[in-house]
């Protein structure tokens, strides 16, 4: 199982690295030293989904990073995490989320609100003070 761990492992780095970009299970059978099937078998225990899900939800939650943190437009942003056009990504987000990409956008606030105080939490602070004790080192 260790050996299964750190081929999944290599895999899943390019996968992470290539999101955007489409794996063939070619790729993937040359990395692990698996067939794709056995492969996909093994990920699929591990993680509890299949690589493509996996893939198409690494790209969508980077998008929704962009959204957030970004003001690239939408159709860029679509184009960036490997979709060829806007109305299926934003298919896709939705389905995902629950929400459109501009939906997201207009609420991130939202999504912050939160981590997000206008006051500090007080801290009460407690001094104790210890014995007076002697220490001994050697250089």
């Amino acid at each position: 199982m260790q050996k299964d761990l750190c081929k999944i492992q290599k895999v899943l780095k390019i996968i992470e690295n290539n999101a955007e970009n489409f794996i063939s299970a070619e790729e993937i059978e040359h990395i692990s030293n698996y067939s794709y099937r056995n492969f996909q078998r093994i990920f699929k225990k591990v993680f509890s989904e299949n690589i493509k899900s996996f893939s198409r939800r690494l790209r969508l939650e980077k998008a929704y990073k962009k959204i957030i943190y970004t003001q690239a437009s939408i159709t860029d942003i679509a184009v960036s995490v490997g979709y060829a056009n806007v109305q299926a990504f934003s298919k896709a987000f939705s389905k995902h989320f629950y929400i459109s990409p501009i939906n997201a956008r207009l609420n991130k606030k939202f999504v912050f609100e939160e981590y997000i105080s206008d006051t500090l939490p007080e801290i009460l602070i407690e001094k104790i003070y210890k014995r007076k004790q002697s220490v001994f080192y050697k250089s």
